[in-house]
């Protein structure tokens, strides 16, 4: 019977591990980004960011991971972004108490366990949403003022209409904030959903980014490694 032979040796992915790690140090240098890491089902990008993550950890960044759900038709608002916050309030993390009343009101609708809190911001309430999500940029500023923040939210594909909206208002919003912020997606599934939706098709990221009129992000395509490329 043959073996199945592995490694905890990232292969092939150097380059694209290399740009990575050049954007944490440049956000931990005060020049924070949003990176879209793109790529279909298996080629490598889970691997690669717990690589990064990994990395990041030994350098004493902070590393917040949330997962996107897939759902159908469904959608479970900001999914993977309560997933990658939780930790900081389950934890009894004291940088809430740094933010203004405010802005821990509004995390307060986002992260159970925050006290104060009341119903969702609904996607349709711009007002409400557009002040959720400053919130959570000066958490994320807060943070990075301790450490850099490596915030990783995975398979944004199947994130819903209000995550992609926080996606689009952070890489319009960071300006001197020490964060990293990494959004990984399938190309194809994110294809397939813009022409469900009759949203326009990437000409060189997701739809529904490109479609809020940013531009100033970086995109890192993994692609399927020949053979020799292993080696």
């Amino acid at each position: 019977m043959a073996a199945r032979v592995t490694s905890d040796r990232l292969v092939g992915r150097d380059a694209e591990l290399s740009e990575l790690r050049a954007a944490l140090s440049a956000a931990a240098a005060g020049r924070p980004s949003l990176v879209l890491l793109a790529g279909e089902s298996g080629v490598g990008k889970t691997r690669l960011l717990g690589e990064l993550s990994r990395g990041a950890r030994e350098e004493r960044a902070l590393v917040l991971c949330g997962d996107s759900i897939e759902l159908g038709d469904g959608e479970l608002p900001y999914a993977p972004l309560v997933s990658a916050l939780r930790p900081l309030v389950r934890d009894g993390d004291d940088v809430f108490d740094e933010l203004s009343p405010g802005a821990r009101e509004a995390l307060a609708r986002l992260l159970p366990g925050l006290p104060g809190g009341g119903a969702l911001v609904p996607a349709q309430d711009a007002a409400a949403q557009a002040h959720l999500f400053e919130a959570v940029l000066d958490l994320l500023d807060a943070l990075g003022g301790r450490r850099p923040v490596l915030l990783i939210l995975e398979d944004v594909h199947w994130a819903d209409r209000s995550t992609r909206a926080f996606l689009a208002f952070l890489g319009r919003s960071l300006g001197a904030e020490r964060v990293l912020a990494v959004a990984s997606y399938r190309r194809w599934e994110d294809n397939e959903r813009a022409l469900r939706l009759g949203e326009p098709l990437p000409g060189g990221g997701p739809p529904w980014l490109l479609s809020a009129g940013i531009a100033a992000v970086a995109l890192v395509v993994l692609v399927v490694l020949a053979v020799d490329a292993l080696s």
